[in-house]
């Protein structure tokens, strides 16, 4: 799988909010499911 160079650099959070930012979510919905990415990881 090719490597996006726009992630390269990032902090974890950017980068997964990154293709949610793409898809033009709002950013309360990105910010609920970076939550519970974080959630599940703990």
């Amino acid at each position: 799988m090719p490597q996006e160079p726009k992630l390269l650099g990032m902090k974890v959070k950017e980068a997964l909010a990154y293709p949610l930012t793409l898809q033009q979510l709002p950013q309360q919905q990105i910010q609920e499911r970076l939550d519970a990415y974080r959630e599940r990881l703990h």
